[in-house]
């Protein structure tokens, strides 16, 4: 993507040197090449502002599931401790449950 990136730069350069080094005086030469070379300078800015866009989505479309994630493990954690909690309550009752058991047969 990156390679793709660069060449389009340098394309965009070599291009507007080109149009640059056109001299209006030669516009009865070149007149063809030049609109020609103006309309691709256009569709590339235009291609470039395009990327841009879609960028700027997929970036916020990302960060929007990462913060999704985040608070979806949030969450589950939330309930997991709250099951372990639970879970540790009733441990110690039964444990409490069984040693009052085992005291009064001993008795």
């Amino acid at each position: 993507n990156e390679r793709f990136v660069l060449k389009g730069l340098e394309i965009r350069g070599s291009l507007e040197k080109t149009l640059n080094e056109m001299s209006l005086e030669s516009d009865w030469y070149f007149g063809d090449l030049r609109l020609e070379g103006k309309a691709l300078q256009l569709e590339g800015s235009h291609l470039m502002k395009e990327k841009e866009s879609k960028e700027k989505a997929i970036e916020s479309n990302l960060d929007l599931l990462r913060q999704t994630l985040n608070n979806v493990t949030s969450d589950l954690e939330t309930k997991r401790r709250s099951k372990q909690s639970d879970f540790n309550e009733k441990v110690a009752k039964l444990r409490n449950e069984s040693q009052r058991k085992k005291d009064e047969r001993v008795r």
